[in-house]
C-alpha cells in the first residue's frame, strides 16, 4: 500500500487543471489474461498472495482508510461495482491476453457495466508481427 499511496501522490502533484494523470494498474491477478484497472479516486487494495484466514474483503486501516482485500474474480467484480471502478483486458488477443476477452464473453464480469473493452498497445513493438495488432486487437466483441 506504501508504493500505491506514492503512485497517488505522484499522480495527484503532476496533475493541474490542464492535465490530469489518473493512476491505473494491470494487476494480472484472478481474471485469465492481462487486465487495466482504473479507480474513479485513489483507491487502496491487496491483490497478490494468500489473503491470511478470517480477513474481510475490506478493512479501514490507520493512514490508509478503506483498503479491499482481492482474492477471487467475484471479488474483483464487487470492488469495481463497489468502488465504481473499471477494468479491461490489456493487449487483447496478444500475448498472455490471447485468448481473452472472448474466452470470459459470458462471464458476469465481461457482462457488467464496469467492463470496458480492450486496449491497444502496439505490441509487438519491433512490428515482426505486423496483423497483430493491425487486426487482432482492434476486433470488437459485442455483448
Amino acid at each position: 500500500m506504501t508504493e500505491q499511496k506514492a503512485y497517488f501522490e505522484g499522480a495527484r502533484k503532476l496533475s493541474d487543471k490542464n492535465f490530469l494523470v489518473m493512476p491505473e494498474e494491470e494487476a494480472n491477478t484472478f481474471l485469465d489474461g492481462h487486465w487495466y484497472l482504473m479507480n474513479p479516486k485513489p483507491t487502496y487494495f491487496t491483490h497478490s498472495g494468500p489473503r491470511d484466514a478470517g480477513q474481510p474483503f475490506e478493512e479501514e486501516v490507520p493512514g490508509y482508510g478503506t483498503v479491499y482485500h482481492l482474492n477471487s474474480a467475484d471479488y474483483v467484480l464487487k470492488f469495481v461495482d463497489e468502488t465504481k471502478s473499471i477494468l479491461w483486458v490489456a493487449h487483447p488477443r496478444t500475448k498472455s491476453s490471447a485468448l481473452f476477452p472472448d474466452m470470459y464473453k459470458d462471464k458476469d464480469l465481461f457482462l457488467s457495466d464496469r467492463f470496458n473493452g480492450g486496449s491497444s498497445e502496439s505490441l509487438p513493438v519491433d512490428l515482426s508481427h505486423n496483423g497483430c495488432v493491425r487486426y487482432g486487437a482492434l476486433v470488437g466483441i459485442t455483448r
